[in-house]
């Protein structure tokens, strides 16, 4: 298989800007895992999953807001069977998930929370990322919708507490992103 070259995948003036930036930017560190410690993050989303193992669960995509690692996501898992199912009601109560069926529904946006990450070992020398557990702080105020109406904002109807954000019907979360 002939792979293609640049000068057929980029405009002249195209590759030129992007072997500037190649040639003034530092390569991005690796990034395997968070440092133990406690991170303020964003919630961005849950989805439901399944392990290899065909265990059920419901895995929290969450991403730092503060400090050296903003930017950068994290995931906790809760497991959903009976052995862990208390320790899942315990988590879910949290988000304002009061029914498993709720785990169908999209999350609220904006929740922000602060969440114990600790470092783990597998035998094999593999290190992951867990998170020991994670309290709701808040909710935190839409962005600002660039073609909104300036009369008001953030809107005086927007979620300020748990309660509010989980009883608004139009505030879904994402943890995959736009489609």
């Amino acid at each position: 298989m002939i792979g293609k070259n640049l000068r057929d995948l980029l405009a002249a003036t195209e590759r030129g800007k992007l072997a500037k930036v190649w040639d003034e930017c530092d390569a991005a560190p690796d990034d395997s895992h968070l440092p133990k410690g406690e991170y303020v993050a964003l919630l961005e989303g849950g989805k439901l999953v399944t392990a290899k193992t065909s265990t059920p669960g419901y895995c929290l995509t969450f991403r730092v807001t503060e400090g050296e690692y903003a930017g950068r996501p994290f995931w906790h898992t809760i497991w959903l069977t009976e052995s862990a199912m208390r320790f899942a009601k315990r988590d879910l109560l949290k988000l304002g998930i009061k029914d498993i069926a709720e785990l169908e529904r999209p999350l609220p946006r904006g929740l922000r929370c602060k969440a114990q990450v600790v470092l783990r070992k597998e035998d094999s020398g593999y290190e992951y990322n867990r998170v020991k557990n994670f309290e709701v702080l808040g909710v935190e105020p839409p962005a600002r919708d660039p073609f909104a109406p300036k009369d008001e904002w953030p809107p005086s109807a927007a979620p300020t507490t748990v309660t509010e954000a989980v009883k608004a019907p139009d505030a879904p979360a994402d943890a995959e992103g736009p489609k």
